[in-house]
C-alpha cells in the first residue's frame, strides 16, 4: 500500500490520511497536540476565520459558515457593486461549537476530553456520551475507549476515526448525503 511506503521512507502519518516528513509544521504539530483540521484539511494555523474568495465559495467565521453566489454572473456582479457576493450562511449553536471541537481533536489526535473540551460551554458533556448509539456500537467494537470523559480511537482501530467522528455530529445523516450541496 502507498501509506506503508511512505513510512517506510520516513514519512510520518499526521491524522487519518495525511503524510508529512518529521520536521514539517504539520509533524511537528501532530507531535505538540497542536494540529488543526478545518473543512479544507488539517492545518497548522490557528485562525478561526476563513474567507472564502469566488464564486460558490466557503467561509468560515467563529460564529458560522457562509457561502458565496454559485453563478458566476451574480457573484461578479455583487462584487462590481461593492456588495458583499454571499448567498447563504449558517449560525453555529453553542452545541455546535462543542460537537466541532470534539470532531477536531478526534481527526487530529485519535482522542478527545470531553470535560477539558467542553470547559466554559455551559454543557455537561454527557448528552454527548449517553444515548449516543452509534458511539455504543464503536465501543462494543472495540474501537473506542472510554476513561472518564476522555474518548481514545484505538490504535489498530485508527482507520475508523471518521466513523467516530460521525457519532458527535448532530448532522449525521445514515440515509445517504451528509456534505451540503454548492447550490
Amino acid at each position: 500500500m502507498i501509506a506503508e511506503e511512505l513510512q517506510k521512507a520516513g514519512y510520518l502519518r499526521i491524522g487519518l490520511d495525511h503524510f508529512a516528513l518529521p520536521n514539517d509544521q504539520l509533524a511537528l504539530a501532530a507531535r505538540n497536540r497542536t494540529l488543526r483540521r478545518n473543512f479544507q484539511g488539517y492545518t497548522t494555523d490557528d485562525c478561526d476565520s476563513l474567507i472564502g474568495l469566488g464564486a460558490s465559495a466557503i467561509g468560515r467565521l467563529p460564529a458560522g459558515y457562509m457561502q458565496n453566489h454559485v453563478p458566476l454572473g451574480l457573484y461578479a456582479e455583487r462584487i462590481a457593486f461593492g456588495v458583499l457576493p454571499t448567498a447563504k450562511g449558517y449560525l453555529l449553536s453553542e452545541e455546535d461549537k462543542l460537537r466541532a471541537r470534539v470532531i477536531e481533536r478526534l481527526m487530529c489526535d485519535f482522542e478527545a476530553d470531553l470535560g477539558q473540551l467542553s470547559s466554559g460551554s455551559g454543557f455537561d458533556t454527557g448528552f454527548l456520551v449517553e444515548r449516543n448509539d452509534r458511539l455504543g456500537e464503536l465501543m462494543a467494537d472495540g474501537v473506542v475507549t472510554i476513561s472518564g470523559e476522555r474518548i481514545v480511537v484505538c490504535e489498530e482501530a485508527r482507520f475508523m476515526v471518521r466513523a467516530v467522528a460521525a457519532a458527535f455530529d448532530a448532522y449525521f445523516s445514515s440515509h445517504g448525503h451528509t456534505h451540503s450541496k454548492a447550490a
